[in-house]
């Protein structure tokens, strides 16, 4: 499915989204750091794979992809709430890509998340970012992170609250 990603100087580009993912369980713990384990999916592109909030893109999706268009949009929203405690917590959240060599960071990616206290604990940090596919590679894995940094409250992630999205020129 074909979505308008920006129309500038009266061109179009147009990106189909090879997945859109959410978390509808949450209540994970981030405290000591948890990948968001995305659980349900809106949109995956055949050859999508999800799995334990690693989401797969295998190759038959990059060779149907021309060469200018190995460059993946990738979008995420991640939210924690404070599950005990009332002092102020800051946490970090990014992308991760394995590309056969295991789970890395991409850079660029890092998102920063306030939460206060119980009664007012949710917060949230977006991630805009583009990732090129190299044209070696068989299958590529994304997953999201997330850690408190600073502060003692019991942060978690929360349900139907965070979602991951990715587009491409096919």
């Amino acid at each position: 499915m074909a979505h308008k990603l920006v129309q500038y100087l009266n061109t179009e580009v147009t990106m189909d989204i090879l997945f859109d993912v959410y978390d509808s369980v949450g209540n994970v713990s981030i405290d000591s750091g948890a990948t968001v384990l995305f659980d349900r999916a809106r949109t995956l592109y055949k050859g999508v794979i999800l799995s334990s909030g690693e989401i797969s893109l295998s190759f038959p999706i990059a060779r149907v992809m021309p060469p200018y268009s190995r460059l993946l949009y990738l979008n995420a929203k991640i939210t924690t709430d404070v599950s005990s405690g009332n002092n102020r917590s800051l946490s970090k959240t990014w992308v991760e890509v394995d590309s056969g060599s295991g789970f890395e960071i991409v850079p660029g990616t890092d998102g920063y998340i306030y939460n206060r206290t119980i009664d007012a604990g949710l917060g949230s940090a977006l991630i805009n970012t583009s990732y090129t596919i190299n044209k070696l590679i068989r299958t590529v894995k994304f997953r999201i992170r997330v850690q408190r940094t600073v502060g003692t409250n019991s942060l978690i992630t929360a349900a139907n609250a965070s979602n991951f999205i990715c587009m491409a020129k096919l």
